[in-house]
């Protein structure tokens, strides 16, 4: 026989041939989104975190559609929107329940710092126009929930 001969139409598909199901998306199947690199790749979006700083405990939400709330007790102490960029994210519209805080046109950039597990969580200051809230975020511990 010639070298490049089909093989019969009963010969079994060799098990490292890729298969359509390999390829094409499944909508049973979530697409992991990279948020944040380099390693460990850690999910932000969709993520909550339980915030201690200095004995003061809180929660914060991300959002799967790029809010961030902070809360205690219940109640919103300070919300935005977020956006991430390779591994940082910006902070940005931010509204405060006491009425204080930062500027709305304020915008944060912070380093994202996971644990190897993604179960820990520290925000590094890049820059921010509001320092009160970037010295105060640098203190925060965060644990997934």
């Amino acid at each position: 026989g010639r070298p490049d001969a089909r093989p019969p139409v009963d010969a079994p598909t060799p098990v490292d041939a890729p298969t359509p199901v390999d390829v094409a998306p499944r909508p049973d199947v979530p697409v992991a989104v990279v948020d944040a690199g380099p390693p460990p790749v850690c999910p932000l979006r969709g993520t909550d975190w339980d915030i201690d700083v200095g004995g003061m405990r809180a929660s914060w939400e991300f959002t799967a559609d790029g809010r961030w709330v902070v809360s205690s007790e219940g109640s919103v102490i300070a919300s935005g929107d977020y956006a991430l960029a390779g591994d940082e994210v910006v902070l940005s519209n931010e509204m405060s329940s006491s009425g204080g805080g930062c500027d709305p046109a304020d915008r944060g950039t912070f380093r994202l710092d996971f644990s190897p597990d993604c179960a820990r969580l520290q925000l590094a200051v890049v820059r921010d126009d509001c320092s009160d809230r970037g010295e105060g975020i640098a203190l925060f511990r965060f644990t997934r929930r």
